[in-house]
């Protein structure tokens, strides 16, 4: 008699292609790798809660009960409990609009893989899909945008509830939420609960314990820091000293700052993690010591060590590339995140750079020496925008990209061309990132150039077609400076009303004594 073959049990829990199919599922989650990595959908699973009824159907049964669906997406949101409509519907939009825009590891991969277990992950989601919604239908649809706001805000209160009640002590998962719901916050202009969001995150991952795999979700949140960092709205300030009037304890000493390790960066993840972790622990300083909170005498030594440490990244930064495009890329897919991912991190780069070139104080003339790197943002900036532009009118990522970049070339370049060159790019795309607008960006980038360039020789239009062949006027006109440093804007401040769509920004000019500055225009925007 021949000996029996042993196979592999299936269960009644895998999802409902491998079912119908007869083969073990590795119930994977939201879909599973067994169809994915063959390239087919994957219909998703069917919820405990109806498995009673569903699982007595044989996989025949089951695949007729699918063939008669006429749906697009997984076939289990068919069998699933009922949901509201708006928020199955906005929790799809994010799976397949928010996340794909977005990209990373992180909104594609953990953030939904929770969400099939996490309550307060799931609502945090659907605040973010009905958000996103409401951003492609504004404009259109005024009743739909309040039934939008309304979901929003309905789900990311709802997640906050839960995330409060959260009884795991699995610390990942309610970093993972605070990453969520910060992002929510930014979509809908919450910037002092977005800030909450973060520093509650940051306090999770400084208390340590089992973070393994947490990479991405650190890197997430370190750009979420870094954005709040630097934007700039004069309702809710960014708190860099603690209420004991110290530093956060993520930055509290020299060793607290990311750097490259002995044995170099693993990936671009890594890469990333650092270089923002540089950015972010060198403005925390600054502003520290601002405050009182930091001592002045020290930052010099600070400065040198962070350009120390911000050219072994280039460096390494190189290296990883090179060894990358020789080994490890196998399909044109890979080929095109690491470029995109290149260029991204390449941009921020070079405008960091930058901030440390020019400086955090003097006159306003000490940008001018620094065009070349300006041109260079342009440059990156222009390639990115052709390499991610969206076929959709509206592009959204929840983390920062190119809109903060090309402001700051709009603001502190003073040649004309080259400005007008961020502005043009600012114009041609539709595109919010975190808490940048890049309608709200370009109309403020408006103001400071319309207010530096007032009482020029000559009058030139914000709006110039093929800047590429216009000659490039010089930076200086009769031995002056083209744009005098008593005419340019040193510091803006803007109140950000992002339910009104309204901008009330604040232009300040430097003394000419040096001893302080003077508000120079105070205006209201509608973007």
């Amino acid at each position: 008699m021949a000996p029996k073959t042993s196979h592999p049990r299936r269960t009644r829990t895998g999802c409902i292609t491998c079912r119908i199919r007869r083969i073990k599922c590795d119930e994977t989650k939201p879909s599973c790798q067994r169809c994915t990595s063959t390239g087919r959908p994957c219909d998703g699973y069917l919820l405990p809660t109806t498995a009673s009824p569903s699982s007595a159907l044989s996989s025949r049964a089951l695949a007729s009960a699918v063939r008669t669906l006429h749906i697009l997406g997984p076939a289990s949101r068919v069998f699933s409990p009922a949901l509201p409509t708006h928020e199955s519907s906005c929790f799809d939009f994010f799976r397949v609009c928010t996340a794909s825009m977005t990209g990373g590891g992180f909104w594609q991969g953990q953030v939904l893989q929770l969400a099939h277990c996490e309550p307060a992950i799931w609502r945090g989601i659907v605040a973010i899909g009905a958000l996103h919604r409401r951003w492609e239908v504004s404009g259109r649809d005024s009743f739909q945008v309040k039934e939008f706001t309304k979901e929003a805000l309905k789900n990311y209160w709802r997640a906050i509830s839960l995330g409060s009640k959260h009884q795991t002590k699995d610390k990942r998962v309610l970093v993972v939420l605070s990453v969520v719901l910060a992002a929510a916050a930014n979509m809908s202009g919450r910037w002092g609960d977005s800030l909450v969001h973060i520093r509650s995150g940051m306090k999770l991952l400084m208390e340590g314990g089992d973070m393994k795999g947490m990479e991405n979700v650190a890197l997430t949140l370190g750009r979420l820091d870094f954005q709040a960092m630097v934007f700039n709205s004069s309702g809710d300030e960014y708190q860099y000293v603690e209420g004991d009037g110290r530093i956060p304890g993520w930055f509290r000493d020299e060793s607290k700052m990311a750097r490259v390790g002995d044995s170099g960066m693993k990936d671009l993840t890594e890469g990333a993690i650092v270089l923002f972790g540089i950015m972010r622990y060198y403005f925390t300083v600054l502003a520290a010591a601002g405050k009182g909170a930091f001592p002045i005498e020290e930052i010099g030594n600070v400065y040198f060590r962070v350009v120390e440490e911000t050219d072994k990244w280039q460096m390494e930064f190189e290296r990883l590339i090179a060894e990358m495009e020789l080994t490890r890329l196998r399909t044109e897919e890979e080929r095109t995140r690491m470029a995109n991912s290149v260029l991204g991190l390449r941009l921020y780069h070079t405008t960091f750079l930058l901030l440390l070139r020019a400086g955090v104080a003097g006159p306003e003339g000490r940008w001018d020496a620094h065009q070349d790197i300006f041109e260079m943002i342009i440059a990156l900036a222009e390639e990115q925008e052709r390499k991610t532009k969206s076929p959709l009118p509206l592009f959204l990522s929840l983390e920062p990209g190119l809109v903060m970049p090309l402001f700051l070339v709009a603001i502190r370049c003073r040649h004309p061309i080259v400005r007008r060159k961020a502005l043009n790019l600012l114009r041609g795309m539709n595109r919010h990132e975190g808490m940048w607008n890049s309608i709200g960006v370009l109309v403020v980038a408006e103001q400071v150039v319309l207010a530096e360039e007032e009482y020029l020789p000559f009058y030139l239009p914000l709006v110039l077609e093929n800047l590429d062949s216009i000659r490039p006027p010089q930076l200086e006109l009769y031995g002056w400076p083209m744009v005098p440093e008593e005419m340019r804007i040193s510091r803006n401040a803007c109140l950000v009303e992002a339910e009104k769509n309204q901008i009330e920004l604040f232009l300040f000019r430097n003394l000419p004594d040096g001893s302080g500055e003077y508000l120079a225009k105070e205006v209201i925007l509608r973007f």
